[in-house]
């Protein structure tokens, strides 16, 4: 079931988390994106691929990163209060009784 879902979710949230850590990394490094990346020269192929690439890796690595930690960091603090709420739920549980 997991590996089905998998199959299915992935290709419909690559293009959004892309686009959203090159949009992260341009903010980050102080510069602006060059407008759409679907141009009217745009070709599903592995020179515009490559073409591309070459203009947007900074920020779309640097998005890519930043993203990747902040998240990180929010998911520890989430687990954290959660594991905590939870002692603390049981604690009260156990006095009540």
């Amino acid at each position: 079931m997991s590996a089905a879902l998998v199959w299915l979710n992935n290709p419909l949230t690559i293009a959004p988390l892309t686009w959203f850590s090159y949009l992260t990394g341009t903010r980050l490094m102080g510069s602006s994106h060059s407008g759409p990346l679907l141009g009217a020269d745009w070709q599903f192929s592995s020179e515009w691929i490559a073409s591309t690439l070459i203009t947007i890796w900074k920020p779309l690595a640097l998005g890519a990163f930043s993203l990747a930690v902040s998240s990180a960091i929010a998911a520890y603090v989430l687990t954290q209060l959660c594991w905590r709420a939870r002692s603390w739920w049981r604690r009260r549980q156990r006095s009540l009784s």
